[in-house]
C-alpha cells in the first residue's frame, strides 16, 4: 500500500482522534496514549508535533490517500545515551497488515541515520505484540533480549522485547585503506540458499533510493543479480540497477547515495558514469543486509535479460547455481577472478534471451538530452 511520511498539520486531529480510539492500539503503548482518545488529545498531540524539535527529533504523519492513518517518530536521548534514539509508531487498524508500518520503519531509519548524530535505534514492543516484533524483524533491527516482568499494563505484568539498529556506514575511511587482498579476505565469497526476505529488501531498499535521490531522478530501478532469481543460490547480496535520467546532478546524485548510507565504490570498468554504491559492509565484516547499487543511464541492459532468462529457465538457474557453487571454493577469496570466471556462461544465456525475447528493455532516448 503506498504511503508518504509528511509533517504533521493542524488538521489531522481529526483522523487521530478516530483512528486512535481504539483499545487495541492503547493495549500495546505506554499509558502516556489515552484511552478513549479525544478530540482534545488529538489536537495537543498534533501541536506538539507540528513543535516538535527537528535536531532530537524525527515526527511524522503516516499519510495514505491524503489521510493522516499513523504516526510514527525517533527521538534523540541525552546525557550518556545521547548517540542512540528511540523508535516509536502506531497505525490504524484498517491499515495493518499491508506492509505499511515495516516500509515506514526502515525509511524513517535511514532518515534519522542521515539527519541526527546517532549511531543506534532501539524500539521495546511488548513482547506479546508479535505484529510489532515481526515489523521490527522485517525492517532490520535485531532482537537483542527480552526483559522479564518490566512493564505493567491494564492491571497485569508482562515482559517487553529490546530491538535494535545500529548504522552501519562508519568505517568507510577504514575499509579503504585496505588491499585487494586484505579485502577479499575479510569479504569472502560465501554462497546462500534463496531467501524470500531478498525481495522483500529490495522493495524496502527501492523506497529508500526513491526518496533520497528523487523520483525525478529515476529512470527506473530494477532488482538483477542472482537474488533476484527465485530457488538460485547466491551470494547474499542484493544488486540493484538505478537508471537515472540523462540530465541528473552526478555530484548531487553522489551526495543523496551517501546519505542514504552508502559507500562509493568507483568501477571504470563499468558503464558510464562508472558508478557503484554499496552498503553492508563494515571493519568487522557484512553486517545485516548487502546491498549493491549499480548506477546507469537508461539502456537494454544485458543484467535484465539475463535475470529474465534464469527466471524462465529453471534447468538453465540450476547449471548456473552448479557452477557457482563450484567456483565458490576455488575463489573464495578473490571477488573479481571469482566474477571473471562466470562471464562466459552469462554471455551465452544473455545471447540466447535476447534471441527468445527481443529488445523488451530497449529505451527511448530522453528528450533531456543535449
Amino acid at each position: 500500500m503506498d504511503f508518504t511520511l509528511r509533517p504533521w498539520q493542524p488538521e489531522d486531529a481529526e483522523s487521530v482522534a478516530e483512528l486512535a480510539d481504539n483499545e487495541k492500539i492503547a493495549s500495546n503503548l505506554r499509558d502516556g496514549f489515552p484511552h478513549p482518545y479525544s478530540m482534545e488529545a488529538a489536537r495537543a498531540f498534533v501541536a506538539s508535533r507540528i513543535l516538535s524539535d527537528e535536531k532530537n527529533e524525527l515526527s511524522y504523519a503516516i499519510d495514505i490517500a491524503g489521510r493522516a492513518a499513523g504516526s510514527i517518530g525517533i527521538f534523540r536521548k541525552a546525557d550518556v545515551y545521547r548517540k542512540s534514539a528511540e523508535l516509536g509508531y502506531w497505525l490504524g487498524e484498517p491499515y495493518w497488515g499491508k506492509g505499511v508500518m515495516t516500509a515506514a520503519v526502515y525509511l524513517l531509519c535511514r532518515m534519522a541515520f542521515s539527519r541526527l548524530d546517532i549511531v543506534r535505534i532501539e524500539a521495546e514492543p511488548f513482547a506479546r505484540n508479535r505484529g510489532s516484533c515481526r515489523v521490527l524483524d522485517k525492517a532490520g533491527f535485531e532482537l537483542e533480549g527480552v526483559l522479564k516482568k518490566s512493564v505493567y499494563k491494564n492491571g497485569a505484568l508482562g515482559d517487553s522485547c529490546v530491538f535494535a539498529l545500529i548504522r552501519n556506514d562508519l568505517d568507510w575511511e577504514v575499509l579503504g585503506r585496505l588491499s585487494l587482498p586484505e579485502l577479499w579476505e575479510r569479504f569472502p565469497v560465501v554462497l546462500s540458499a534463496y531467501r524470500e526476505e531478498w525481495a522483500r529488501f529490495y522493495a524496502l531498499e527501492k523506497s529508500v533510493l526513491e526518496h533520497f535521490v528523487g523520483a525525478e531522478n529515476i529512470y527506473r530501478i530494477s532488482h538483477i543479480g542472482s537474488t533476484s532469481v527465485p530457488g538460485l543460490l547466491a551470494k547474499p547480496t542484493v544488486d540493484i540497477l538505478l537508471e537515472i535520467k540523462w540530465d541528473t546532478d552526478l555530484d548531487a546524485l553522489k551526495d543523496a547515495i551517501r546519505r542514504a548510507g552508502y559507500g562509493l565504490n568507483h568501477r571504470p570498468d563499468k558503464p558510464w558514469p562508472h558508478l557503484t554504491f554499496i552498503r553492508g559492509y563494515t571493519a568487522e565484516g557484512f553486517y545485516g543486509q548487502v546491498f549493491h547499487v549499480h548506477i546507469r543511464y537508461p539502456g537494454d541492459w544485458d543484467e535484465l535479460y539475463f535475470r529474465d532468462y534464469l527466471r524462465a529457465h529453471r534447468e538453465a538457474a540450476d547449471l548456473y547455481a552448479s557452477m557457482k557453487n563450484e567456483l565458490s571454493e576455488d575463489y573464495k577469496n578473490d571477488r573479481d577472478g571469482y566474477t571473471a570466471a562466470k562471464t562466459g556462461f552469462i554471455e551465452l544465456a544473455v545471447q540466447s534471451a535476447r534471441e527468445e525475447y527481443g529488445k523488451v528493455y530497449d529505451t527511448v532516448i530522453d528528450d533531456t538530452i543535449g
